[in-house]
C-alpha cells in the first residue's frame, strides 16, 4: 500500500521589525532590528521603479516573516545601496547620495522687477515692521 503524505499548509506570523533612519553628509542608513534572523533568511531587491523591497522569513513555532517596501529618493546612488549585518541582529542598508558638481546644479533664473520687489516685501524684517501697532 503507498501511503502519500500531504504537506500541511505553512502558518505565517507576518511582523514589522523596528527600524530606524540615520542621516548623514555622504549617505542615509536604514537600520533594522532582526535578531534570530540569519543572513540566509533576509531577502533584498531593488525594483526598477526605485522601490526597496526588503523581506525575510524563518522558522519558528510558526514561520515568522516580514516585507519592507521603502521608496529610494532621488539623489540616491542606487548601484551602490549596500547591506550588512551587524552585531548578527541589526540589518544595517547605506544609501550612498549622488554627488553633483557644481557646474551640474540647476542655475536659478532671475526673477523680474515685479517678483523683486514681492520677494523684498516678504522678508521678515518687512513683516515684522508692518504687524507693528500703530503709535
Amino acid at each position: 500500500m503507498d501511503i502519500k503524505r500531504v504537506a500541511a499548509a505553512q502558518e505565517y506570523e507576518d511582523f514589522l521589525p523596528t527600524s530606524m533612519m540615520v542621516h548623514e553628509n555622504d549617505y542615509d542608513t536604514l537600520l533594522f532590528n532582526l535578531t534570530g534572523f540569519k543572513k540566509e533568511q533576509v531577502k533584498i531587491q531593488l525594483s526598477k521603479t526605485g522601490i526597496l523591497k526588503i523581506s525575510g522569513q524563518r522558522p519558528v513555532y510558526k514561520w515568522q516573516r516580514f516585507q519592507k517596501d521603502i521608496p529610494v529618493s532621488e539623489n540616491c546612488e542606487k548601484s551602490k545601496i549596500s547591506a550588512r549585518f551587524v552585531n548578527s541582529n541589526i540589518l544595517c542598508v547605506k544609501y550612498p547620495k549622488l554627488i553633483i558638481s557644481e557646474d551640474k546644479k540647476i542655475k536659478k533664473l532671475p526673477a523680474s522687477a515685479n517678483e523683486q520687489a514681492t520677494m523684498e516685501k516678504t522678508t521678515l524684517e518687512d513683516n515684522a515692521d508692518q504687524n507693528a501697532p500703530a503709535k
